[in-house]
């Protein structure tokens, strides 16, 4: 078999085939959804984003109360500390 102009004209078709076909299989696949579903999606999506920010601040209060307690913690301390010196 002779590897000529037809053969490599073929294959080349072949392939540019293929791909317009994977192409074609791959943005019907992820094509945009219908508006009903769009809706729902979005509703998900807004749920989901308003659960995490009231958790993001749950956490932010609850640190904030950690640092409150362990500066009032140092504080005492401190205090203790110098009236330890202070009796000496």
């Amino acid at each position: 078999m002779t590897i000529d102009a037809t053969t490599i004209g073929g294959a080349l078709g072949a392939l540019v085939l293929a791909l317009a076909g994977l192409l074609a299989f791959l943005t019907r696949r992820h094509a945009r959804p219908t508006p009903k579903l769009s809706a729902a999606v979005r509703d998900a999506v807004d749920a989901a984003e308003a659960a995490e920010v009231e958790r993001i601040e749950a956490g932010s209060a609850r640190t904030a109360e950690q640092v409150a307690a362990v500066g009032e913690a140092e504080t005492e301390e401190e205090r203790l500390r110098r009236a330890a010196e202070l009796r000496g």
